[in-house]
């Protein structure tokens, strides 16, 4: 019995000597790696008299209209906004610093406003906030638009808001 056992405890010992490390593979550090940051997005128009009115997505908006944007972050990180209008490629409009909690999305000349004044139809803005430490280029940020919704290894949380502009004066609410 006493052979079983010091030849247990030899192999526990030996066994981890004789394979050595595996290549390839770095010590874990007790460090994860950056997380996803959750968002929302909430729009409101602006129409020429100053007014404001709350917008659901899908809503119509008129093209005299100015889009304002406020998000909602888990934590602080970087944000890339992009329009798209039907058909076409996404249009980068700005990169933002996000704050952990609810706020206005404010570029360095004070609060960001999407100007619909050459559009008509479909127009989905997306923003795609990276946490510290997540990959944030524009490449990284149009395979995260591509990926939309599914979350595999790329970096970036995607939220879309989706309006159709009509020409015209500001709608009534």
């Amino acid at each position: 019995m006493a052979g079983a056992i010091a030849a247990s405890v030899l192999m526990v010992v030996l066994v981890p000597l004789v394979k050595g490390r595996s290549h390839g593979q770095s010590e874990w550090t007790g460090v994860k790696g950056p997380g996803r940051i959750s968002l929302e997005l909430a729009v409101v128009a602006r129409g020429t008299d100053g007014g404001l009115r709350r917008l659901d997505p899908g809503a119509d908006v008129a093209s005299d209209e100015v889009l304002l944007l406020r998000y909602h972050a888990t934590e602080s990180g970087t944000a890339l906004l992009y329009q798209q209008r039907d058909q076409q490629a996404p249009e980068l409009l700005g990169h933002f610093t996000l704050e952990a909690g609810t706020h206005d999305l404010e570029g360095p000349d004070g609060l960001t406003g999407v100007s619909l004044e050459s559009d008509e139809g479909r127009l989905s803005l997306a923003l795609i906030a990276f946490a510290p430490g997540e990959r944030a280029s524009e490449q990284d940020a149009l395979a995260a638009l591509e990926a939309d919704g599914s979350l595999d290894a790329r970096p970036g949380t995607v939220v879309r808001f989706d309006v159709r502009v009509q020409s015209g004066q500001t709608l009534a609410p």
